[in-house]
């Protein structure tokens, strides 16, 4: 067993970690996770490095969110202003497809765009429960 302090939510079927909390996994897991950058061990000293915002937010300059929506294939339709265009860019993902019909490739995008941590060896059945208990710790 080894500990780990996560830098982004870890999620699973039995258990989630927030980001920021230290928590015992697997050897192989827990070095998969650290591997993959999403903790440190504990007791590793050297700074944990600020994860670049990968949502969009007020934040972000229009040309960052159109540039954004465009990799997203979202419409923005006649948005220019950051205000509309954030809102354009909600109501896309609110019409998102439900977890439960996505593949195991758009589980795993879906959770990283959302910085959720899942363990590797997941099915699609296992990654959706996942993904709906992060989602919902977070509420």
């Amino acid at each position: 067993m080894r500990r780990v302090t996560l830098k982004t939510l870890y999620a699973s079927p039995t258990r989630s970690v927030p980001a920021g909390s230290t928590a015992e996994f697997e050897e192989a897991e827990a070095e998969a996770l650290v591997a993959a950058g999403y903790g440190v061990y504990e007791g590793d000293t050297r700074p944990m490095p600020q994860a670049q915002e990968d949502r969009p937010s007020e934040k972000w300059t229009v040309d960052r969110l159109k540039s954004w929506a465009a990799e997203q294939e979202i419409d923005l339709g006649a948005a220019t202003k950051k205000a509309d265009i954030l809102a354009a860019i909600e109501a896309a993902q609110a019409q998102a497809k439900p977890l439960a019909e996505m593949s195991v490739e758009e589980l795993e995008a879906y959770a990283d765009s959302r910085d959720i941590s899942l363990p590797e060896d997941m099915n699609q059945a296992e990654m959706v429960a996942a993904i709906e208990v992060a989602l919902e710790d977070r509420e």
